[in-house]
């Protein structure tokens, strides 16, 4: 059996060959080969990372040149008060405001995933208002922030009947506040009304919604009832009128 000597290894395998060592240079890293290795982020189909890992809700990692790209990762939750840094358009009160709500429109608001409007409107310590959002296309819903750090003040779904919204507001001191005219889902023209509170108070017929322009009722599914006891109050108010 022979035995090999120190003398017999040259000094440049007797690193690697004597050691146990193959006595041939490590592969370099090769971009393309599916292996990410060495200094490469990733490669090709070898993604060692997910969105996850750079703080995103969701979305894919992808790999470029053998690099991480993020692009394509998403927050399905929009950060809180991201949707107060829109573009408000200033309303007056009153006003009426005719509206739609269509594609295009940002859907990054209060309610993720619904198209919606925004308006501003300012107010001084103690003044009251009387938001009313009524659309005979959609399902409107309503919502008040502070623009002072993007603070919830009010939402509504239906408190106007006939699935309208309606928001009754008392700033507590000077400030402006947000309107976001959206909607539990679909799009179409709307009205958004802004009423004084006193003027507000003035009821509008069973199954309306007031607004500074007078009752509107809608002719949506289930409404039709609305319209026949208006008529029923109308024919008893005339007979009323001419017994006095």
């Amino acid at each position: 059996m022979a035995v090999a000597s120190l003398s017999s290894c040259s000094e440049a395998s007797c690193e690697d060959t004597c050691a146990g060592g193959s006595g041939t240079e490590p592969t370099p890293a090769e971009c393309g080969d599916d292996i990410a290795q060495s200094d490469e982020e990733c490669d090709g189909t070898d993604i060692p990372a997910d969105c996850a890992d750079f703080g995103f809700d969701g979305g894919t990692v992808v790999c470029q040149d053998c690099e991480l790209d993020t692009s394509a990762c998403i927050n399905e939750t929009p950060d809180p008060g991201s949707f107060c840094e829109g573009e408000a358009i200033p309303l007056s009160v009153p006003s009426v405001t005719e509206g739609v709500l269509e594609e295009g429109d940002p859907t990054d608001g209060p309610r993720s995933g619904s198209f919606y409007d925004l308006y501003s409107v300012s107010l001084t310590a103690g003044q009251s208002i009387t938001v009313t959002h009524v659309s005979e296309a959609f399902d409107p819903f309503l919502y008040l922030y502070d623009l002072d750090g993007c603070v919830e003040l009010a939402s509504d779904d239906d408190g106007a009947g006939n699935l309208d919204s309606l928001i009754t507001f008392t700033a507590t001191g000077d400030a402006t506040v947000l309107i976001f005219a959206t909607a539990l889902g679909g799009n179409g023209a709307y009205t958004l009304s802004i009423a004084t509170r006193d003027a507000a108070q003035v009821s509008g017929p069973v199954g309306g919604s007031w607004s500074p322009a007078g009752p509107r009722l809608a002719t949506g599914p289930g409404r039709a009832q609305n319209a026949q006891h208006l008529e029923r109050s109308r024919q008893i108010c005339e007979c009323c009128s001419r017994s006095g």
